[in-house]
């Protein structure tokens, strides 16, 4: 515990998150595939063998399951949401009925409505561009962006969402729904990670001192407005016909046998959907242009690929309705290749969450010979996995054809095909996130929008020569000069 204590005195903005960092200091930045931690009373056992992790996701997945004092922790958030709740019949029920949303068509859908606001946003920005406002902090100007087109997804509203007071060493401010919903959880881990929480369980069901207190509020503060918003939807449909209902992620809770008459699930599922929309998007967009910004190569292939396909020599020439068209899910799976192992390659060198929330197995159970003893936490560790020398050759460096399986950068050290779980950002197995193929195509589909619009100028001198982290729950400021891209 000394030694953590050390490693958090040496924390600055590039500094990965604490675990992480602890990790590297202990083992001189080789971290073993195996690793327990024995800050934890029965011991943490990261791990980043893909060979155990692929096992895992397969043969042994029945025995895998979240650690409870997770669900315990972030009940006042995420309530019975089935990002933590145990994985017996009642999860897995919720579990089918949520994947609906998920569905081709219904995802079309969603995506339409994200495309056409970022267009749209885009626009307002080049205008403001012109007016002489050429700087941003990235990171704010993705997440707001994403904000935007998301509640549209989830709660069928175009109009700003109003800021919510967030109450933090006893001072009061509004912030939008997006980003006190990233504080509240990165709050929530900070609380469970408190030495004391650490070693007496009890504490998980309790806010302790003044700092929990006011997380506490800020946890009713947030479920209080999606509680309204559940009742004022409720109310607005009454007035409608079916056919004139929006579809959106609420509307299909509103309608849902499970659901409807439960307005305590569905503010669960929809603060879950805010939170994994939001927080994973945004950090993967706003990680993606930053690294665009410092790979003109791999800049200039995603925009000939965008030429390629509209078959235009001008792309400010493309239309909404064209953008709509040629993103679909379809085409999407058809045309660009290049950009999907873009997208592919920046979450490999930078997964938006750098570990897995704790797991357990559900008894004892032997995997790859090793003994793992029922009900021990378990974490698998996606930003060591996915940057292993071994299995990804200079992983440091941004190399989307690492995903084309005719490039030499396919293979892993020794010349040979990479071992299946060496890439796995959003988890697998039945406890793989649900909204993985949703955020996946929502980068997408921005992407291409934006590469067409703007170049970004990176402004301060040691971003240039180093990007600080940027991953789920974190909040950098990435100061930028956004121009419009002269074709």
């Amino acid at each position: 515990m000394l030694t953590f204590l050390k490693v958090l005195k040496t924390q600055d903005e590039f500094w990965e998150d604490s675990h992480y960092e602890y990790l590297k200091h202990a083992f001189n930045n080789e971290i073993p595939p195996y690793v327990i931690d024995f800050r934890f009373p029965k011991g943490m056992l990261v791990i980043t063998d893909p060979d155990f992790i692929f096992e895992s996701y397969t043969t042994k997945n029945k025995f895998f399951d979240k650690y409870p004092r997770s669900y315990t922790i972030n009940k006042k958030n995420l309530g019975e949401s089935i990002l933590f709740t145990p994985s017996d019949e009642v999860w897995a029920q919720k579990r089918k009925h949520l994947s609906s949303a998920f569905y081709k068509d219904k995802m079309q859908q969603q995506l339409n409505s994200i495309m056409s606001t970022i267009y749209d946003t885009i626009q307002e920005t080049i205008q403001q561009i012109k007016q002489g406002q050429d700087e941003l902090d990235l990171n704010e100007y993705i997440g707001k962006m994403i904000l935007k087109a998301v509640q549209i997804c989830i709660f069928g509203v175009h109009e700003q969402l109003e800021n919510l007071p967030f109450i933090q060493n006893g001072k009061t401010e509004l912030l939008s729904i997006g980003v006190m919903m990233n504080r509240i959880v990165s709050q929530n881990i900070k609380r469970s990670s408190n030495i004391f929480r650490i070693n007496f369980e009890i504490l998980d069901q309790y806010f302790v001192g003044k700092a929990e207190k006011e997380l506490e509020q800020n946890n009713l503060t947030l479920r209080r407005f999606i509680f309204d918003m559940i009742n004022q939807r409720r109310q607005k449909n009454k007035a409608l016909k079916p056919e004139e209902i929006h579809h959106d992620f609420l509307n299909m809770l509103l309608q849902d046998d499970l659901f409807k008459d439960n307005d305590s699930l569905m503010v669960d599922e929809c603060s879950t959907f805010m939170l994994a929309a939001t927080q994973t998007t945004t950090t993967a967009l706003s990680n993606l242009f930053f690294y665009l910004t410092k790979n003109e190569t791999v800049k200039t292939n995603v925009r000939n690929e965008i030429k390629d396909i509209f078959g235009k020599k001008l792309i400010s020439q493309i239309s909404k309705e064209e953008w709509l068209q040629k993103l679909s899910l379809d085409e999407m799976s058809n045309q660009w290749n290049y950009l999907c192992m873009v997208v592919q390659e920046n979450l490999r060198i930078e997964p938006p969450a750098r570990r897995c929330t704790p797991q357990i197995v559900t008894e004892d159970v032997e995997i790859l010979g090793k003994k793992i003893p029922k009900g021990i936490p378990i974490v698998f560790h996606f930003l060591v996995l996915q940057r292993n020398a071994k299995e990804w050759p200079e992983p440091f460096k941004f190399i989307p054809e690492r995903f084309d399986p005719s490039s030499k950068h396919f293979l892993n050290a020794e010349g040979k095909k990479r071992k299946p779980a060496s890439f796995s950002p959003f988890l697998g197995g039945r406890r793989i996130c649900l909204g993985k193929t949703f955020a996946e195509n929502v980068i997408k589909c921005i992407a291409p929008l934006i590469v067409s619009s703007f170049d970004f100028e990176i402004l301060k001198p040691e971003h240039q020569q180093r990007k600080p982290p940027n991953g789920v729950f974190a909040e950098p400021v990435y100061p930028m000069k956004v121009r419009l891209y002269e074709q």
